[in-house]
């Protein structure tokens, strides 16, 4: 009878848990579970390079939660997994020390603002998957020099890479991303199937100029000089 009356007692406190409670994990991961699946809500963290785990607890960590690491100025690498479905908004924004962003894949959705104002930002790896790109996700990103993007990506925002000053965006397999850089003039690069780096820049063009002109000269010259045969 006793062991009857604890066994409800337990299922009573079981309930009276709310279902979205968050845990932490022994590396300071704050999270919490949704049918089976794990959503990121915070860090604990003052380490300098975050790697979130593909599973918590046997569960796939599927989600980062808005502003789940917002103003952490501890993380300077982040390594996201392929299991995450979707980074929500503001999420690692003005995160100033953050240097280096890596998505290993699945990933679809970078949300609004996402890495806004990531200050000390130089390095993001996306990767194939990767569906939509919101407004504003890498806004004022002033150190981020070079990005790829996707083929996969279909949808990118407005503002997404405003104040990104030194960026140059890798093009080559996602025509949207061509079309984007132009409206908003980022400079683009595309690496050809021969291998060389074609740079859409003013430098680019002068140079191409000039070896047309260089060439049009030899032509003429060469046509010159064998003029006063013909004539013979």
């Amino acid at each position: 009878m006793k062991k009857a009356a604890l066994t409800v007692l337990f299922l009573l406190l079981c309930l009276m848990l709310p279902a979205g409670a968050v845990s932490e994990t022994d590396s300071g991961i704050q999270y919490s579970v949704k049918d089976g699946e794990v959503t990121v809500e915070g860090f604990n963290f003052v380490g300098n390079t975050m790697s979130i785990p593909e599973k918590i607890d046997g569960m796939p960590v599927k989600y980062i939660a808005a502003q789940a690491c917002r103003s952490n100025d501890a993380i300077v690498s982040l390594k996201i997994p392929g299991s995450v479905v979707s980074v929500g908004e503001f999420a690692f924004a003005d995160c100033r020390n953050l240097t280096d962003v890596t998505f290993s894949g699945n990933t679809e959705i970078i949300g609004f603002s996402a890495f806004r104002n990531c200050a000390g930002l130089r390095n993001v790896t996306l990767s194939e998957g990767l569906k939509k790109i919101d407004d504003c996700a890498f806004y004022g990103c002033t150190l981020l020099k070079a990005l790829a993007v996707p083929s996969s990506v279909t949808e990118i925002g407005v503002d997404v890479f405003n104040g990104c000053s030194a960026l140059t965006l890798d093009v080559k397999n996602n025509a949207l991303a061509r079309d984007y850089a132009a409206k908003y003039s980022i400079p683009t690069d595309f690496r050809s199937s021969w291998g060389f780096t074609v740079a859409a820049s003013a430098v680019g063009a002068a140079i191409l100029g000039a070896a047309f002109f260089a060439f049009d000269r030899f032509v003429l010259k060469k046509r010159a000089k064998t003029k006063p045969s013909e004539k013979k």
